[in-house]
């Protein structure tokens, strides 16, 4: 458990950090005035760059 324990940590606030940040930017994506279809394509991309910052922080682990 001990060489585990840095990756338990940082796998964990990371995900922390990804959820809130996730919650916080497709509440302001729907709240914009802007098209239903440029709503959805910018909620795509968030998903998909959320996705790759995730995983390149707790990849090296």
């Amino acid at each position: 458990m001990r060489h585990f324990k840095l990756p338990i940590i940082v796998t964990g606030i990371t995900l922390l950090v990804a959820i809130i940040a996730g919650v916080v930017v497709v509440t302001s994506i729907y709240k914009a005035k802007i098209s239903d279809r440029e709503k959805k394509a910018r909620a795509e991309m968030l998903g998909g760059g959320m996705a790759i910052g995730v995983l390149m922080i707790i990849f090296p682990f």
